[in-house]
């Protein structure tokens, strides 16, 4: 039968401390909740038997504190109609970011559409602030996996006043790209996605959103337009994938695009996405 033996960043770990044990017949390790604070970091499986040794890969262990949203006091959104408007989120950072839900106080969803709707990094987007969507109560709630919390920002009151004179339509408008990001996504274990930062388009009347991949067509079957074709994402991706793909946001007034180069670092994932415009006009 195979020998089992840890080790923790590196080095010899034992596993007949107290409160730490082996799991019978197998090389499971297992640690008392109570200890993981103490004998934090990096840990890998040795297995070894007549034939030769294996690594397994390596298990990150991180405790953390209940996730506490910090006080603070927060200001009225004062904004025009037909302005632009950006809710930030922020919620404290952990290993495994959160999953982000906009509700009011009645803890019913903030509706999204082409002209509002959340980004990548959590915040709230409004194409073009409306009458309509003056409220007090947008309240942003993070969803932390691992300690099972669910905490929430303090309310945003959000007051949109009418234009006089009302405001002219403008051609869209788009940031300038982030620079792609390599992740690891825990809902999707083994795949690695690529995403550049959410910069989404701006301005009225709200533009419509198209992708396209330059000097080929996009994969069939593959690619997949989300959260109201602000974001592409590609499926089973592989080095063929490498190459730029142009997002073009168009309204009567015109026409902004942005040009995202992509390279494919290797063939381990499963899912690539694009969240953002940004580019030229």
């Amino acid at each position: 039968p195979p020998r089992f033996r840890w080790t923790r960043d590196g080095r010899p770990f034992s596993a007949e401390l107290p409160g730490v044990s082996l799991s019978p017949g197998g090389g499971t390790l297992v640690i008392n909740a109570s200890l993981a604070g103490r004998l934090q970091g990096r840990f890998r499986c040795v297995a070894s038997n007549a034939l030769g040794t294996a690594l397994s890969p390596e298990s990150h262990l991180i405790a953390e504190n209940t996730p506490q949203w910090p006080k603070e006091k927060v200001r009225p959104v004062q904004v025009e109609e037909g302005d632009p408007v950006v809710l930030p989120c922020e919620p404290p950072k952990s290993a495994v970011p959160p999953k982000i839900y906009w509700l009011n106080s009645r803890i019913v969803h903030i509706a999204q559409d082409a002209r509002v709707s959340m980004g990548q990094d959590g915040f709230l987007y409004f194409a073009n602030a409306q009458l309509g969507d003056s409220h007090p109560d947008y309240i942003c709630h993070a969803h932390y996996l691992g300690p099972r919390t669910i905490i929430q920002k303090e309310p945003l009151d959000l007051r949109v006043a009418p234009s006089e004179p009302p405001k002219p339509g403008l051609k869209p408008g788009l940031n300038p790209p982030g620079a792609p990001q390599f992740w690891n996504s825990r809902n999707y274990p083994g795949s690695i996605s690529v995403l550049s930062w959410f910069n989404p388009i701006f301005f009225s009347p709200t533009p419509w959103v198209s992708w396209r991949r330059l000097n080929a067509p996009l994969p069939p079957g593959r690619a997949v337009l989300d959260n109201f074709n602000k974001t592409l994402r590609l499926r089973a991706v592989s080095e063929a994938d490498d190459g730029e793909y142009e997002c073009q946001a168009q309204n009567g007034h015109g026409t902004a695009r942005s040009v995202h180069r992509v390279t494919v670092e290797g063939t381990g994932g499963t899912g690539i996405y694009w969240d953002g415009l940004g580019g030229t006009g």
